[in-house]
């Protein structure tokens, strides 16, 4: 039960660290409160697993999701920053041209980081299926 409590605080870290992130690419806002929250809420989520090794693959599962969401995230940041919302023509170029280029580091790092995630919560942490019915 303690292996299991242990494995559920680390993958919660993970989980609500990455989310916060998200949230601070996305909107710029405060995320002292946010990575409280995010890490109650997993916590209490991924506590609900049968065992250790279930934990594991719905924390990876879950951090491919969040990785697919990183140009999002960036898309929203961009839209959100100071220099597009300035309204001077060569501010909103520049914005728009360095967001573009954070948008497409995002996308390629997300897109990686997200089959890598995928691949090991579906593959390594795989939990064998019951043949007889």
């Amino acid at each position: 039960m303690v292996n299991k409590i242990v494995h559920v605080i680390i993958g919660s870290f993970f989980l609500a660290s990455g989310l916060s992130l998200l949230f601070k690419i996305a909107f710029n806002s405060r995320i002292g409160y946010l990575f409280i929250v995010f890490f109650a809420l997993i916590a209490y989520l991924l506590s609900s697993q049968e065992s250790v090794k279930h934990v594991w693959r719905r924390t990876f599962i879950f951090l491919s999701v969040e990785s697919f969401l990183m140009p999002l995230a960036g898309v929203f940041g961009v839209l959100n920053s100071n220099a597009i919302k300035s309204g001077e023509f060569a501010n909103v170029i520049g914005g728009l041209f360095a967001g573009g280029v954070m948008v497409v580091i995002l996308g390629i790092t997300g897109l990686v980081l997200g089959i890598v995630f995928l691949l090991i919560g579906l593959l390594v942490f795989r939990i064998p299926q019951n043949k007889n019915k």
